[in-house]
């Protein structure tokens, strides 16, 4: 007879045996592509080969990078997902049926995020746009690094680690932890300063205040790509510190407190501001809809 129940009981000894190993594996993988850009001519030191990595003209490089990431984040998800939870990968929240306007709330929430707080910086003469042009091939390889992106983190951070999270303490604290773990996994990203470090944190929470409530991945994948694309390919803006072509060429002055400067507009704490709105607005919706929902059940 088939296991049914997790090979690991606690679902917080899940997630820190997932963490130790899922984080060795890319940290190696990363060091093993960088050997191989050394050994190969493409980058005479490591030095050079992490600055190529960070330059707008070296997108392909990072879409190998991004690639072996997403290789690595379904197959161990997977893995442990049959053989630790012993539960199918599809059960951390892949349907989409009923869902769509959940995923939908998530992509118009990054663009109106990224937006509101771009329209705030050129107001106050924060930033200008210098001008804009299209690189077709550079932007469709852009659209497919964030898709695999949104993907790889939300199955990873969301799926994996908040879901097993939720079955060792309530929702609010594994919320918490596992977005604390989220910004710990950017900490190495060029640029990151303090205020990024607490955005990545507050973008945690934001990406996980629908799955607490829905368990659907969807809102958070949208949201993800959405936030990632608009921010850089589209708009100009670092994402997370790293380069990439965009339509929009943009200028910022100022204090890189209020810009973000060199990390992107998710190391501004106009980002943090909205962030936080967004997010305790999305709180206090479901808390409503859960409630009412709840007398409803009562009532039957």
């Amino acid at each position: 007879m088939k296991p049914t129940s997790p090979l690991i009981k606690q679902g917080w000894i899940r997630v820190l045996v997932f963490c130790i190993l899922y984080f060795a594996v890319l940290v190696a993988g990363s060091f093993v592509i960088i050997l191989l850009m050394m050994a190969t001519g493409a980058a005479p030191t490591m030095q050079d080969a992490l600055q190529q990595l960070n330059e707008q003209d070296s997108i392909k490089p990072i879409l190998f990078i991004i690639i072996y990431n997403f290789s690595i984040s379904v197959l161990m998800v997977f893995l442990f997902r049959k053989f630790i939870d012993r539960e199918n990968i599809f059960s951390l929240g892949f349907s989409f049926r009923g869902y769509a306007k959940h995923a939908f709330i998530g992509l118009f929430a990054a663009i109106a995020i990224i937006g509101i707080g771009t329209l705030m910086l050129v107001a106050f003469k924060y930033l200008r746009f210098t001008g804009w042009f299209i690189n077709g091939q550079d932007l469709f390889i852009s659209l497919g690094i964030m898709v695999l992106v949104a993907i790889a983190e939300e199955m990873v951070f969301r799926g994996y680690i908040l879901n097993n999270l939720m079955q060792s303490t309530n929702r609010y604290a594994a919320l918490a932890i596992s977005a604390a773990i989220f910004g710990i996994a950017h900490s190495t990203n060029p640029n990151f300063s303090w205020i990024a470090f607490i955005n990545i944190i507050l973008a945690g929470f934001i990406l996980g205040i629908n799955y607490i409530y829905t368990q659907n991945l969807w809102y958070a994948v949208l949201f993800h790509f959405a936030w990632n694309f608009f921010q850089g390919p589209v708009v100009g803006y670092e994402v997370s510190g790293l380069n990439f072509q965009s339509i929009f060429q943009v200028e910022l002055s100022g204090n890189e407190i209020i810009t973000g400067g060199k990390f992107g507009f998710e190391g501004s704490i106009m980002a943090s501001v909205l962030i936080i709105i967004a997010t305790l607005v999305q709180a206090y919706v479901y808390e409503r809809k859960l409630k009412a929902a709840l007398v409803k059940t009562i009532k039957a």
